[in-house]
C-alpha cells in the first residue's frame, strides 16, 4: 500500500508503521521484549528512506530481497551507526515478523472502514500472511497469539462485511 499511497485516505510514514511495529512486539512479547527486539522493530524499515518501499514479494520475485535488505542496513550504519549485535531469538524473530503484518493489516482495515477499497487485494494477503504467521508461531505461550488471533478475527470481520 505504501507503493500506492496516492489512492490512500490516510497516509503511513515509515516512522509511523515502525512505531506500530514497536508497540505490536512489547505487546506480541506479553510486554517484555528484549532492548534488540524494540530497536529491530524501530529500525526494520528505516532504511527505505534511501532505497524506496518495495514490497516484500516483489523483492522475492525479483531475487532481490538480500541485495535490498543490505542496502538498508548499510544505509543505516553509514548515517547512525546502527548495528546488528545481539541477534534475535526464533521467538524474536516471529514476533517482529508477525507485528510487522499485523500493522500492514491493521493499516489496511483502517483504510477499508473508512470506505477505501483501492487497497481491499492487499488487505487479503496481509490477512492471509498474518494467518499463515500465527500458525508457523510457536504454541509454548511465548508469544502472545491470543492478541494476534483476536486482531485477525477483526479485520477478517470487517473484509468479509467489505465484500457484502
Amino acid at each position: 500500500y505504501h507503493a500506492n499511497a496516492g489512492t490512500l485516505l490516510k497516509t503511513q510514514d515509515i516512522a509511523q508503521h515502525c512505531y506500530g511495529v514497536f508497540w505490536l512486539c512489547y505487546a506480541l512479547t506479553h510486554q517484555t521484549p528484549s532492548v534488540e527486539l524494540l530497536i529491530r522493530a524501530m529500525a526494520h524499515d528505516a532504511g527505505e528512506r534511501k532505497t524506496g518501499d518495495m514490497p516484500g514479494p516483489t523483492k522475492r520475485t525479483l531475487g532481490i530481497e538480500a541485495r535490498m535488505d543490505a542496502m538498508e542496513f548499510n544505509y543505516l550504519h553509514d548515517k547512525c551507526g546502527y548495528t546488528r549485535d545481539d541477534p534475535l531469538s526464533s521467538n524474536e524473530f516471529m514476533a517482529l515478523k508477525l507485528a510487522d503484518a499485523l500493522d500492514g493489516m491493521l493499516f489496511c482495515q483502517r483504510e477499508t472502514t473508512l470506505g477505501n477499497r483501492a487497497h481491499f487485494e492487499t488487505f487479503n494477503n496481509y490477512i492471509i500472511d498474518v494467518e499463515e504467521k500465527i500458525e508457523a508461531a510457536p504454541s509454548d505461550n511465548s508469544l502472545n497469539l491470543t492478541l494476534a488471533r483476536n486482531l485477525l478475527l477483526d479485520a477478517r470481520k470487517i473484509y468479509d462485511n467489505s465484500l457484502r
